[in-house]
């Protein structure tokens, strides 16, 4: 299924999908970057496990787990009770064991507007989702306009790039014996 910017919230979730892939498609023909999409369990009949993401990619050296949302309900990840209905725990788990390694992880969210999309660090979603009854606040890391995707994608992984790209340079996450 190609997936419909105007249908169901998984056809929807679909077709947000496709976007971001076309994203990652320009960078990786314009940039120092590459990308593989995960496919979904159930797209694959229940015959595989559970995906860590949507994306895994690289950009300028520094491996980034994506994970790709869309709502017709929410106009925000952070609105109440869209972080939870819409965000598995494997996903917060991936994201924060990706963090510990060293890379770097992010929810892109469209919003029900289908307009509006919302980058958020992987690692600051985790560390709420893990909370109980506490909820995402303050903006997003980078937000557009669903028009100006292919910029704003490249804004955010630029920004994840300098701040994971100086972790990593410092040696701040060594391992522990």
């Amino acid at each position: 299924m190609a997936g419909k910017k105007n249908g169901t919230g998984q056809e929807l979730g679909k077709w947000f999908e496709g976007e971001i892939q076309k994203s990652l498609d320009h960078l990786q023909r314009k940039h120092k970057s590459t990308y593989q999409r995960l496919y979904d369990t159930t797209s694959a009949a229940g015959f595989m496990p559970k995906m860590p993401g949507d994306f895994i990619c690289v950009y300028r050296g520094i491996p980034f787990l994506l994970e790709v949302k869309a709502s017709s309900k929410y106009q925000s990840l952070s609105d109440g009770g869209a972080m939870r209905s819409l965000i598995k725990d494997h996903q917060i788990a991936a994201q924060r064991v990706w963090h510990r390694a060293g890379a770097a992880g992010g929810f892109i969210f469209l919003g029900a507007d289908r307009k509006s999309v919302e980058f958020w660090e992987g690692v600051r979603v985790a560390e709420v989702y893990t909370k109980p009854r506490a909820k995402l606040t303050g903006k997003p890391n980078h937000k557009c306009q669903i028009s100006q995707l292919g910029e704003g994608f490249k804004e955010f992984l630029h920004t994840l790039w300098r701040h994971y790209g100086d972790r990593v340079a410092a040696g701040i996450e060594e391992d522990e014996p």
